[in-house]
Order: C-alpha cells, then sequence, then structure tokens
C-alpha cells in the first residue's frame, strides 16, 4: 500500500473521475492471481492457467525490461528518435503498470499514452505497490479500462495509431481476448497500416488479415 495514496491523488489530476471511482473500489486482490517479488525484487503477478500450471503476468527478472522489449517492437521507428512526433501510443493490456512505465519513460512527451485493460482490478493493485511517477509526468494521459469506448477509440485512429499489445496480461482476462479484438477494431483507420499489426499476437493477426479480406469475425 506505499504508493497507493500518492498515486491516485496523481491519476485523478489526469482523471478525476476514474480516480474517484477508483479510490471507493480500494486496491483489492484480483481472484486466481498471485502478487510475488520477481528475482530482481520488483513486484510482479502471476496466474493459475487452465492446464494448471503457472504463467507470468508480467517478467519476472525485470519486468520493466520485458515491457520495453515488447513496446518497441511495436512502434514506428520514428517514434523512437529524438523528434517531437503526433499520434496515440495504444497499451492493451497494463496489468500493475509496467507497460505504462515503459512507454513514459522511452516515449516523447508529444504522443498520447492510451491505456487499457479488459478491468481495472490490475491496475489498481499496481496503483497501491508501484511508484509510477514518470507515467504521471506525461501531459498526455487517456485511459480505456472496461468497455471499449468508441468515440475515444475512432479519435485515437484518426490521431495516428500504433498498438503494443501485452498478450500475458490480457490472457489474464477472462474475455481478455474479445476486449482486445474490439479495442482493435476501434482502432483501425480506414486504410490499416503495417504498424497497427505490429507486434500482435497470432490469433490476433489472423483474425485481423481475416477482417482485411472482408470476412466477418
Amino acid at each position: 500500500m506505499r504508493w497507493w495514496a500518492s498515486n491516485l491523488r496523481a491519476l485523478s489530476r489526469h482523471d478525476p473521475w476514474l480516480g474517484r471511482r477508483l479510490a471507493e473500489e480500494g486496491p483489492g486482490q484480483p481472484g486466481g492471481l498471485e502478487l510475488m517479488r520477481g528475482s530482481g525484487g520488483d513486484w510482479t503477478l502471476r496466474r493459475l492457467r487452465i492446464d494448471g500450471r503457472s504463467a507470468l503476468v508480467h517478467g519476472q527478472v525485470d519486468p520493466l525490461a520485458t515491457a520495453e522489449r515488447a513496446l518497441e517492437g511495436a512502434l514506428p521507428p520514428a517514434w523512437l528518435g529524438d523528434g517531437e512526433p503526433l499520434g496515440v501510443c495504444a497499451l492493451l493490456g497494463v496489468g500493475l503498470g509496467w507497460p505504462a512505465l515503459a512507454a513514459a519513460q522511452r516515449l516523447p512527451a508529444s504522443l498520447t499514452l492510451l491505456l487499457g485493460d479488459p478491468q481495472d482490478g490490475l491496475f489498481r493493485l499496481g496503483l497501491a505497490h508501484l511508484d509510477l511517477g514518470p507515467l504521471w509526468r506525461r501531459r498526455r494521459l487517456a485511459f480505456a479500462f472496461g468497455e471499449p469506448d468508441p468515440g475515444l477509440l475512432r479519435a485515437a485512429a484518426h490521431s495516428g495509431v500504433a498498438v503494443c499489445l501485452q498478450d500475458s496480461v490480457i490472457e489474464a482476462f477472462s474475455g481478455g481476448r474479445s476486449w482486445a479484438l474490439a479495442c482493435l477494431r476501434g482502432l483501425q483507420a480506414p486504410k490499416p497500416t503495417p504498424t497497427v499489426l505490429d507486434g500482435l499476437p497470432e490469433w490476433l493477426g489472423l483474425l485481423d488479415k481475416a477482417r482485411m479480406r472482408g470476412e466477418t469475425l
């Protein structure tokens, strides 16, 4: 609970309505998940899969570095340079917040970060245990927890968007795949570009290619 109050205050400056709602819900502890220290001492999560085996939601050795690698593989090269590009980086699968921290520290301040999960439970847990200070110093933040907002996704698509999916986080939610697909459809510009497809897990890539061929999903 060390970081709960300071993270909540900072979040509320960006999104007062979300801050009030998360304050009412409290940090909680999502079922079926174990909060644990990784081998490097950082907080991470482990879930029990349907086959009875455990799977990590974030990296065990260095969860921030793991998130950075996933992020950089999904971004246009111009966004990783020294300029001030415009657009939206949509992080689908925020979890405790490691992907958001990676983006906050790696991407130019001119970009908007759109952070989303099917539910907010993992992020609430992260607010209590992670120092998310670098994230709150960003000027352009938007949040998409729960049912996708079509208007928000369309606005992001027309601003120029790159999508970074954290598949291990999405899989931790019941219905996570359906949620990710709904977000992906909303984030597609009228003429999708290869940038949008970079970094997609195989099941999303195949379905999206089918959509572009005119097949019904």
